[in-house]
């Protein structure tokens, strides 16, 4: 609670600080990144309580199986033995796991606070050509910018990215953004590279190879949640530069800008929607678990609306493939952080 209280002094006293700055606003993105870091940590210490007392469970089930294990063999019960020895080995799993779990939370909350830190420093000065904000990430992350120069995430105060920025991922490794003012989320895979690209009538996300999960807003739902994203902007900045007319009509414009996902062989067109899409030697998946998403082949231009429970699939000579529907209970949830 202190840190938040501090981090709500330090906005107030920044945004009073250039209250005739229109440059100075929060970019949208930016907030809804904090908002969710803010939640994430939250998430963190209640995951860690659970935790620790799955662990306390798992201490009395590790005595009370010894005690068992120990009298049935002084009474040569080998049976009860034998049952009692099975649950001491699976109690001590789960210890371990969750002992595990923990660390990884602890880790986890670590990263969001840094981030946040970064990203309260940041928003007092937006960069145009931000494109993402940083949410989470796990592994080897790097970073390489326009004029060629690379970085890990964990070498650089690296809670953005830029127009232009190529992101990689190495094994066993993931990175969670926010992009789009706020309306959009992104979960790059392990061994994957990607890069946004902007101009005034769009934005491109180049999957160069890998995997990545998107969730974007449709339009319509994103403006109706501005009302209560501008009343969370007012509590950051207790004098805010805009007005919620001017804040809203500016991100009414913006929110005109078409979005698309770039491969080797297909353009992918959201409008609003929940996808995967991987991309391997050219070739290229789709799997749309919500809404609806337009694919085109960058060869012969042929076009197909895959819907929430489909896929479809480009070979590498630009083909599209027919639109099939699939079973989305058995995809692998990769996005999804070990529980």
């Amino acid at each position: 609670m202190l840190f938040f209280l501090t981090l709500l002094i330090s906005f107030s006293f920044t945004f009073y600080a250039y209250p005739q700055d229109s440059s100075r606003t929060m970019n949208p993105a930016f907030l809804k990144a904090m908002l969710n870091l803010e939640q994430y940590i939250h998430a963190a210490d209640d995951n860690i309580q659970r935790y620790e007392k799955s662990i306390d469970r798992c201490d009395k089930n590790i005595k009370t199986s010894t005690e068992i294990i120990n009298s049935s063999r002084q009474a040569g019960n080998t049976e009860a033995a034998t049952i009692a020895s099975d649950a001491l080995t699976t109690a001590n799993q789960n210890r371990q796991k969750n002992v595990r779990l923990i660390q990884i939370a602890n880790d986890r909350k670590a990263q969001c606070r840094k981030i946040l830190a970064e990203l309260e420093e940041k928003a007092r000065s937006v960069s145009p050509k931000t494109t993402a904000a940083l949410l989470h990430y796990s592994g080897t992350v790097t970073i390489k910018k326009a004029d060629g120069s690379t970085a890990k995430l964990n070498e650089i105060n690296g809670s953005t990215l830029e127009d232009g920025d190529v992101i990689s991922t190495a094994e066993k490794s993931k990175v969670e953004l926010q992009f789009l003012d706020g309306r959009g989320h992104m979960v790059v895979g392990e061994k994957s590279q990607m890069k946004f690209s902007k101009n005034d009538s769009s934005q491109v996300v180049d999957m160069l190879e890998g995997k990545i999960k998107m969730d974007v807003k449709k339009v319509e739902k994103f403006l109706d949640d501005l009302p209560a994203l501008y009343e969370e902007y007012t509590k950051y900045a207790t004098h805010p530069v805009d007005s919620f007319d001017a804040w809203f009509k500016k991100l009414h414009d913006r929110c005109q800008k078409k979005l698309s996902v770039r491969t080797p062989t297909v353009v992918i067109a959201i409008r609003g929607t929940e996808f995967i899409t991987y991309c391997k030697d050219t070739k290229g998946e789709l799997i749309v678990l919500e809404g609806c998403v337009e694919m085109k082949s960058n060869f012969d231009g042929k076009t197909v609306l895959v819907n929430g429970g489909q896929n479809g699939t480009i070979t590498d000579s630009g083909k599209v493939l027919e639109v099939h529907d699939i079973d989305l209970n058995k995809e692998e949830r990769w996005w999804k952080d070990e529980e």
